[in-house]
């Protein structure tokens, strides 16, 4: 059980670029199967709609599609695979970008393949020092220069102000104790070594390439990534590599697989209508000003950028379930058929649901967001916070929590989806702020040894997960990188809590829980903001108590040792629900009983996590034991509802015949 409870190490993936351009999808998108519907027509309509059905963004010049036609696509497809597919006879590639999660086009076949590596960096003194700020929220650490820094920070922070009024205030957004980081990188001072490693890369890969080829192989080229967002459970960190022809003030916008991080993570967790609703309507979102996609602007786009009233969301004309669906509407409005009632808006998504269905759910929830977001008088934007928040604190919204919120009732929704949706397909909506927003005091200065090991520390301890992921031979390179820069400081005496955490980390996901004990000790002696590290530190003493004591319960002595580091975490953001899950496992091994005060806790950890199923089951199971039986029948009752794995349905269901037969 120890070894299921195992935290999954650092999560590099979402691989896209956060706040930078282009800033759209992760990079696992390519991989994911998605309906398309796509008729035949010129190139540049059907690419432009093969965005928008993919969520992708394709780079692409008018004039190397212009005269161009495509076929018809319809079917389920990745992206990668349907973007294939639209392009044969024709004379185009699309190369897709790892970094910036978008596919470009050039003319005729690719003469190579690309490999992008996160950045590999040893600290050299020939090099320009590293700067640093501290924000509300975040830390800033860069080699650029202060102007560039100072600018991207200021646009991603309006970018941020503007998300937070217009489209998604801050209470129904995850929340990090931990300070965002930016590591800002100028390609021009990479040290020597950096170089040398992706030639070193490049050269490995090339002859790899050749070796496996029937006839003939590709050149390989290995380059670093030009940005992109490493998180972990509890911390994020945004990486981003200014190159030597980057435009001096880049187009910003934020990513929907951004959105979609603050939306997943929240706690409580949002109602799952809400958070697919918010993805689809945030489709046909331009955040911020003009047309996204522009790699440089001209003097007069500069001047009007800087504009503070010209800061707005503009949501172009949505999508209603495919092309077709959506034309029909226009053409013939409600004579093509109504929204679906809002009893199957607001209910859970059916497990059994087709691909079909879970549009056409995600559409109905795109509509009421827009629908909210259209009021002129904001009544229907704070009824719908207040609504989602209130919602993301119960097992379901009901009608009556909606009336009270909107002051209306179902069928009255109804009706008024059905007359916005005739609109919603033809009209654009532009949102504006109703104030300007402050610009963020930024104070650079040199930064110190410890904010250097630290911050470029804590990056490269994450990319060690995307190396292993992706490049698994080049691991012990990332590891040894992490070790190195996290170790600047510490041999030279500095005994940060958050340096201690992170050496603390990097050796559990290395697999060295020996070598992570006394780093995470140290750092939680020292009452580190930190939950994850928390959460090891407990895991590690529960497998040595548990190898120690193989056959045995755990004394009350040694669950209070176990749960004092836990019941920290709780205190913490983000929660992790892991720290939950252990909690309860620790409750079920050891000889003495929780009381109801202490079973409090799980309570809290189903209030923040109400769908976790493992949670469900195991607080049922206490409650069970102590002779609550009626409360354990009714989180059974929860868990049934959410559980879709027929093996999880399986123990929940003999866990309630037991009961019944009581």
């Amino acid at each position: 059980m120890a070894e299921r409870l195992r935290l999954i190490p650092a999560l590099a993936a979402l691989c896209l670029a956060l706040f930078f351009p282009p800033l759209l999808r992760a990079a696992d998108a390519p991989a994911t199967l998605i309906d398309f519907d796509l008729p035949a027509g010129d190139a540049e309509s059907t690419l432009r709609a093969f965005g928008r059905q993919s969520g992708l963004q394709i780079l692409f010049p008018t004039d190397l599609v212009r005269g161009l036609r495509t076929g018809a696509l319809a079917g389920r497809f990745t992206p990668r695979d349907a973007l294939h597919r639209l392009l044969a006879g024709t004379p185009l590639t699309a190369l897709f970008d790892a970094g910036t999660g978008t596919f470009s086009l050039v003319r005729g076949e690719l003469s190579g393949r690309l490999v992008e590596l996160p950045p590999y960096v040893v600290e050299a003194s020939t090099y320009p020092p590293w700067s640093y700020a501290q924000l509300p929220g975040f830390e800033v650490l860069s080699r650029c220069s202060d102007e560039a820094t100072e600018r991207l920070i200021t646009d991603s922070c309006r970018l941020l102000d503007l998300l937070d009024e217009l489209l998604l205030p801050r209470n129904l957004q995850v929340r990090h104790d931990i300070p965002t980081c930016f590591v800002l990188y100028d390609e021009a001072a990479q040290p020597a070594v950096a170089r040398d490693f992706i030639a070193e890369i490049q050269r490995r890969e090339t002859l790899r390439a050749r070796e496996s080829a029937a006839n003939g192989a590709p050149d390989v080229l290995v380059r670093a990534l030009p940005n992109y967002r490493f998180w972990d459970r509890d911390s994020l960190t945004i990486y981003y590599l200014r190159g030597e022809y980057d435009p001096p003030i880049p187009r910003q916008t934020l990513s929907p697989a951004y959105l979609e991080y603050l939306l997943r993570n929240r706690t409580p967790s949002l109602p799952p209508w809400f958070i697919e609703g918010m993805l689809e309507f945030y489709r046909s979102v331009d955040l911020g000003t003009g047309a996204i996609g522009s790699l440089s602007l001209s003097t007069a786009e500069l001047s009007r950028y800087n504009r503070q009233d010209d800061a707005c969301a503009v949501v172009r004309p949505m999508e209603w379930i495919s092309p077709a669906a959506t034309a029909a509407v226009r053409k013939r409005g409600s004579a093509a058929g109504r929204p679906p009632p809002a009893t199957a808006l607001f209910a859970e998504f059916p497990a059994d649901g087709t691909p079909a269905d879970r549009q056409r759910w995600r559409s109905h929830a795109a509509l009421f967001i827009r629908w909210t977001l259209s009021d002129p008088t904001q009544a229907r934007r704070s009824a719908l916070w207040d609504f989602v928040d209130r919602a993301s604190r119960q097992p379901a919204a009901d009608e009556a929590l909606f009336r009270q919120c909107f002051g209306l009732s179902y069928a009255a929704l109804d009706r008024q989806l059905a007359d916005a949706l005739r609109s919603a397909v033809k009209d654009k909506l532009t949102l504006r702020p109703a104030h300007a927003f402050p610009a963020p005091e930024i104070k650079l200065r040199v930064a110190t040894e410890s904010e250097v090991s630290r911050i470029q520390g804590g990056l490269n301890y994450l990319e060690v997960a995307y190396a292993q992921e992706f490049f698994p031979d080049l691991k012990p390179r990332y590891l040894a990188q992490a070790r190195r820069t996290l170790r600047l400081a510490y041999d030279n005496g500095d005994r940060d809590p958050q340096l201690l955490a992170l050496l603390g980390l990097c050796e559990c996901d290395a697999g060295d829980d020996a070598a992570a004990r006394p780093f995470l000790a140290a750092a939680i002696r020292d009452q580190v903001v930190r939950p994850r590290a928390y959460y090891e530190f407990a895991r590690i003493r529960f497998d040595e108590l548990r190898a120690a004591h193989p056959a045995s319960l755990f004394t009350a002595a040694e669950a209070a040792e176990l749960l004092r580091p836990l019941h920290a975490a709780c205190r913490q953001s983000p929660p992790l629900p892991e720290v939950y899950d252990l909690i309860a496992f620790i409750w079920l091994n050891t000889e003495t009983h929780p009381s109801l005060s202490e079973l409090a806790v799980l309570d809290e950890g189903i209030a923040r996590f109400p769908r976790r199923v493992r949670l469900l089951h195991s607080t049922a199971l206490l409650n069970a034991r102590q002779g609550y039986v009626a409360a354990a029948q009714k989180l059974l009752t929860r868990a049934l509802a959410f559980a879709t794995n027929p093996a999880d349905r399986d123990r929940l269901l003999a866990l309630q015949a037991t009961l019944d037969a009581k």
